[in-house]
């Protein structure tokens, strides 16, 4: 998660729900970008050295896994929501 506080007119967006929707899409859209293929790649060598900056930027996957979380009990709503019921943010460890 991505944690950011807007300041000047952008303070606008501190109003209750706004702020959250904000929180959300950026969230989503940085979240969009990571998910395979997409990555942010940083090389360590140069061409000179023998570092091949296409295979950096764009492997090729050795493969795909997708997990899919079936069903979860008893999660505890430690995210307080003025408008609405209490939600939380699990996560799944595999």
């Amino acid at each position: 998660k991505l944690d950011f506080d807007l300041t000047g007119a952008a303070n606008v967006a501190d109003i209750p729900g706004l702020r959250g929707t904000i929180h959300r899409v950026i969230d989503q859209q940085i979240a969009n970008f990571l998910v395979l293929p997409n990555q942010i790649s940083v090389p360590l060598g140069t061409e000179e050295q023998g570092v091949d900056p296409s295979l950096i930027k764009l492997p090729r996957p050795l493969g795909l896994l997708k997990v899919s979380v079936k069903s979860a009990k008893g999660l505890r709503a430690a995210d307080i929501n003025l408008i609405g019921k209490n939600t939380s943010d699990p996560y799944v460890i595999v």
